[in-house]
Order: C-alpha cells, then structure tokens, then sequence
C-alpha cells in the first residue's frame, strides 16, 4: 500500500470520527437544551411584577426630586413607577 493511499484512509477514518464525535455531541447539547426548557416550562413560576403605585403621586414625587436637583433619584423613582 502506497504512503498515499493511507494516508487517505487515515483522513477518511480521521473525518469519520470528528463526525461521530461532533454528532454526539450536538445530540448531548440538544438534549440538555430541551430538558432546561421543559424544566422552565414546568415550574410555572413567572417573574414577579410590582404593583403600580399611584401615577399622580409619583409624577409630584419625581417633579419634586427634580426640583431640589436630584436627578438620578428622579430617574430611579421613574424606574420604580
């Protein structure tokens, strides 16, 4: 057998492999990915949403924090609306 022709079959056994190896692993990858999401789904927990407060209230309180020169408390207060 010529240095070429296993060479050849060295990189056919070569390609073989990494495409089990890829395979198996994108199966395993799959696999874990649909779990999580069925482990999601499942839970049925949702993330909690504040309550509003009231709107009239909380605009005088932002007006009120921009007026002393708060603006970073303002612009959290909106966050927190």
């Amino acid at each position: 057998m010529s240095i070429y022709r296993r060479q050849d079959a060295l990189v056919d056994q070569l390609r073989q492999i990494v495409q089990r190896e890829v395979s198996a692993a994108l199966h395993s990858q799959q696999t874990t990915l649909t779990e999580h999401l069925e482990m999601a789904l499942r839970s049925g927990a949702a993330t909690p949403v504040p309550t509003p407060a009231d709107p009239h209230q909380a605009q005088m309180n932002i007006s009120k924090l921009l007026q002393q020169g708060n603006v970073n408390a303002a612009f959290q207060q909106v966050g927190k609306c």
